[in-house]
Formats: structure tokens, C-alpha cells, sequence
């Protein structure tokens, strides 16, 4: 009889206990959901780390469209790079046809050669013409910038939710009532339920630090007077030389005496064309590349520029579209503050850091 007793009180506390333990789940899961977070296994966990995982997943898109872009860009380039191969091929014959008039020992072949270089220079204006309107109407440049400029702002919003998500852990891991229910979900679970973030989430900001190496940004100060800003280059890695920041300009411009100081030395087989400077006046420049052209860390190589003639040795460099395509940019006028951004093709940066198998 004594023990019966015994048993039966010995079963009444521990349906006590455990009607006080099964009291407290719920409790504890109340306090830990009224600071926002979710349970998903043995981790309670903000949904900001879920929707940071969502929108990593779904960010490919992103960098296919930037992909597809500078695709599209480079067939633009190539198609503009044919034509003007093919504007110097007939800037070649046509100064071999010139030659060929003083020499010509009759009317025939003097009226020959006349003729070949109206054909050729009618041909050549209408090559300019295309590359003209080819650079005013650029579909291939307008879809790359438009998407970089969504890469960079869903970027840019993923790095906020990454930081002020663990902001909000940072916190929550000193919040006492958030210790008390995790130690009493711990008691009844009968093992570690733990506040997040879980291991993913150091996945995800690695996964973002990824994304962002793909992207260089520079901020440079502008110099102003009045209405007219300049800015201090590099051309060819070793010439520093101040140059007029202009975004109206469709290429760079150089005076001849920087162009010689630089090692540019226009020959008769340079290609030549027709352009309209500040101040109204048409004059004909001389078309050649430069190595590399560099303001702060942002360079870009390769950039066409226009010589102009040895008597406009006054004029102030340029600085204008051959260079500035190579990236998104902003003026703050106010602050004087040039931004430059690059985003590489992120395909590309990720083939780049495959290692190769032997």
C-alpha cells in the first residue's frame, strides 16, 4: 500500500513538471517571435537571413543581363573597329592616288585618279556618317549601363540587409529575455537550440564580397572654374597632364605638342576626320590610340583620341567619350566629386578564378 503511495505521488510531479514544461514552450517561442525571429531547426533565426538567401539565388539574372550586355557591346565595338579598318584602307589608297596625280603623264590617268579619290572620300564620309550616328543612337551601350545600374543597386541593397542583419543579431545576442527563452527551449528540447545566424549566412556576406570584387569604383576631385571643371590624368602609364572634363565630347582631344610630348607622331597613313571644337570651328583631326588613359585608380586601355593640327597648339586637352564609355559615371558639381564605376563581366571574373586542371 505504502508503495502505491509512493508511485502514484511520484507520477502526479511529474505530470506536474511536466504540464509546467509544456507551459513554458510556448512562452519561450512567444518572447523569441516577438523579437522577430523564426524557428527553422535548431536555430531561431531573423527573416532577414531568409530573404538574404532568396535574393542571392535569384541574382543570376542580374549578372546574365550584364553578361548579355557587354556581349552585345563588344559585337558593337567590333562592328565600329571593321569600319574604321576599313576608313584607313581607303585613307591608305587615297593618299596613294594623290601621289599618283603628281605623276600622272596624261589627262586620262590624272581624270583616273581624281575620280578614284572622289569615290574614295565620298565613301569615307559616308563610313563617319554610320559611325556617327552609331555613337549618337547606341542601343548596346544604353542596355549595358541600364544594367549595371541594377546590379549595382540590388548590390547595394543586399550588402544594407546583410549588415543590418547582423546589426539585429548583435543585439538580440545581449538581449536577456532572448538568453532565457533559448535556455528554456534548450531544457525542454533536450538539446542546444541556439540564436542564429546559422553557418549559411557567413556563406551568403563571402557570396556578396564575391559579387562586389567584380565592381571598382573611384571618386575623384574635380578642379572648377566657373562653369568648366578639369581633372588630372595619366596617358600611357607616365604623362600626368590636366586635361577639360567634358561629357559632351564624343572623343578625347589632344593638341599636337602634347601628342608629340607623349610619343604620338601623326604619319600621312593616320586617318583623318572633320570635328567642330568649342568655340564653332570645324578643323580636321588626326585619329590614333592611346595605351591607356588613367584619372585617380580608374583606367581604361586602348583610348581613341583625335590629334589636332600643329597650329592649334592653345587648345586645352580633353577629356571626353572615348574614355568616359569604359564606365557608369556621376558629377556632384556642388562637391566637385567625379564618380567612376566599372563592373567587369562577372562571368568572366569567375572563369578567371577557376583553376586550371592539368
Amino acid at each position: 500500500m505504502f508503495r502505491r503511495c509512493i508511485l502514484l505521488l511520484a507520477l502526479m510531479v511529474s505530470a506536474t513538471l511536466a504540464g509546467i514544461a509544456s507551459a513554458d514552450e510556448p512562452s519561450a517561442k512567444s518572447v523569441l517571435s516577438d523579437k522577430g525571429l523564426r524557428n527553422v531547426g535548431k536555430y531561431w533565426i531573423l527573416r532577414g537571413e531568409k530573404d538574404l538567401g532568396k535574393r542571392l539565388k535569384s541574382f543570376g539574372r542580374f549578372r546574365m543581363q550584364v553578361s548579355k550586355a557587354v556581349q552585345q557591346r563588344d559585337e558593337f565595338e567590333q562592328n565600329i573597329a571593321a569600319i574604321k579598318k576599313s576608313i584607313r584602307s581607303l585613307y591608305a589608297e587615297r593618299m596613294q592616288k594623290s601621289r599618283e596625280l603628281g605623276r600622272a603623264d596624261s589627262g586620262w590617268a590624272y581624270n583616273k585618279a581624281v575620280s578614284r579619290i572622289n569615290e574614295i572620300t565620298d565613301q569615307m564620309s559616308l563610313y563617319y556618317q554610320s559611325i556617327a550616328d552609331a555613337e549618337h543612337d547606341n542601343p548596346a551601350r544604353r542596355a549595358l549601363a541600364a544594367a549595371k545600374d541594377a546590379y549595382l543597386a540590388e548590390l547595394i541593397e543586399m550588402q544594407a540587409m546583410a549588415k543590418k542583419t547582423q546589426a539585429d543579431y548583435d543585439l538580440l545576442s545581449n538581449d536577456a529575455e532572448v538568453r532565457d527563452a533559448l535556455e528554456e527551449l534548450s531544457a525542454i528540447m533536450g538539446k542546444a537550440i541556439k540564436l542564429g545566424p546559422r553557418k549559411v549566412f557567413g556563406r551568403y556576406v563571402k557570396d556578396l564580397a564575391a559579387l562586389a570584387s567584380v565592381v571598382q569604383t573611384d571618386k575623384i576631385d574635380l578642379e572648377r572654374h566657373g562653369e568648366v571643371f578639369y581633372v588630372n590624368t595619366v596617358i600611357n602609364g607616365e604623362h600626368h597632364e590636366r586635361m577639360m572634363f567634358d561629357t559632351g565630347a564624343s572623343i578625347v582631344l589632344l593638341p599636337h605638342k602634347l601628342a608629340e610630348r607623349i610619343g604620338l607622331r601623326p604619319t600621312d597613313d593616320d586617318p583623318r576626320i572633320q570635328l567642330t571644337i568649342a568655340n564653332g570651328q570645324r578643323v580636321e583631326g588626326i585619329l590614333m590610340t592611346l595605351d591607356s588613359l588613367q584619372i585617380g585608380n580608374a583606367r581604361a586601355q586602348n583610348v581613341e583620341c583625335t590629334v589636332l593640327p600643329a597650329e592649334m597648339a592653345e587648345v586645352t586637352p580633353l577629356l571626353g567619350g572615348t574614355f568616359l564609355r569604359h564606365f557608369n559615371y556621376s558629377i556632384s558639381p556642388d562637391a566637385g566629386i567625379l564618380t567612376l564605376t566599372r563592373i567587369e563581366s562577372p562571368d568572366k571574373k569567375r572563369s578567371s578564378g577557376k583553376k586550371r586542371r592539368r
